[in-house]
């Protein structure tokens, strides 16, 4: 895999934004709050004893594989990960659609909880944009260089 060569349209800007938007929120929300996220981690992970300094190093690792996916497509511009982050996307967005009225409560008590589920929604829509289609597509063509 090579650096996408050329200029990133609109909507690739838009959605690493709004990707590293998403994974600084949650960092920032566990590192804030270390008690929610040793709760979390907690009820994830029973079997590791969740320490503060573990919980650290558990929040940091989370956004670091975050950026991943923003290496992947904004500079490698793959198709693939474009299906692989939408597929992960949606799963992480599934728990949201099954207890509405859970989620609703939760924003009344606390707007903020909306702002990293939309952030990650609105990386997900850029995927699929036009602009984007066209140049996921232009990273597929053969320049003549390939053969020189």
């Amino acid at each position: 895999m090579k650096w996408g060569k050329g200029p990133r349209p609109w909507s690739i800007k838009l959605f690493a934004l709004a990707f590293l938007f998403a994974a600084m929120w949650r960092l920032l929300d566990h590192l804030l709050n270390p008690l929610s996220a040793w709760f979390l981690y907690s009820e994830r992970f029973p079997q590791i004893e969740w320490t503060g300094d573990l919980v650290i190093v558990a929040s940091s690792a989370e956004f670091t594989i975050a950026l991943i996916p923003i290496v992947w497509i904004f500079g490698l511009g793959s198709r693939v990960a474009r299906w692989i982050v939408t597929l992960f996307g949606i799963y992480k967005l599934i728990p949201y659609s099954w207890s509405p009225e859970l989620v609703l409560f939760s924003i009344e008590n606390n707007p903020l909880l909306l702002v990293p589920f939309l952030a990650t929604v609105l990386a997900l829509v850029m995927l699929y944009v036009p602009a984007s289609g066209r140049w996921f597509d232009r990273s597929r063509e053969v320049t003549p260089e390939t053969f020189a």
